[in-house]
């Protein structure tokens, strides 16, 4: 299995901007699958954002997930995004999408990129096991879907009043807010912020 990006192969483009739409059309109805295509077949860079990395195996495409500025209308402030993150069915089980997920974590630590975030309206345990986090819970198109972040550096620093406790600005495990978190150093049990 070998992941690459999507430029080096845009012959694919077509065929993957069809699974998208297919997947996710009920999810964003004003969506076309021209529009899916244009985007992919903007996604001709390299080692920036936006970009499209694609699982091949014997030349056969097998997967897909995009790092992207902009993903969900209603939280514009977020960015950016891992997206379209998908697996042909009878591929999935494979670990394929877990090498997807990773490889766009890299691009975006690569980009210096602090923290990435995605929407599911699937199920969250997935990207949980992956180190992701949630964040808030949000509408699309009528659907409910969770936000979810992962941390890709840390601002952590140690706390001068309390031994044994660092600090970190960052945003409220339990309510998504900004603030300074307070975390464990022994076991990093996390604390949340008071409303």
């Amino acid at each position: 299995m070998q992941i690459d990006y999507l430029a080096d192969h845009l012959h694919f483009a077509p065929m993957l901007a069809r699974w998208h739409y297919d997947e996710w059309r009920d999810l964003l109805p004003q969506w076309s699958y021209e529009e899916a295509l244009a985007e992919l077949q903007s996604h001709a860079g390299r080692a920036c954002i936006p970009t499209t990395v694609v699982a091949i195996a014997d030349e056969q495409l097998h997967g897909s997930a995009s790092l992207i500025l902009e993903d969900l209308e209603v939280v514009r402030h977020l960015s950016p995004w891992m997206a379209s993150v998908f697996v042909m069915p009878e591929q999935r089980g494979k670990g394929i999408g877990r090498k997807l997920v990773e490889r766009v974590v890299a691009e975006a630590r690569q980009l210096q990129v602090p923290k990435l975030y995605l929407f599911t309206a699937g199920p969250e345990e997935y990207y949980r096991k992956l180190s992701w986090a949630f964040y808030q819970r949000a509408d699309c198109a009528g659907h409910e879907v969770a936000i979810m972040y992962r941390q890709l550096t840390s601002d952590i620093t140690n706390c001068r009043n309390c031994e044994g406790f660092e600090l970190s600005i960052d945003n409220c495990f339990g309510c998504g807010q900004s603030r300074v978190m307070i975390l464990k150093v022994q076991n990093r049990d996390r604390m949340f912020c008071e409303k």
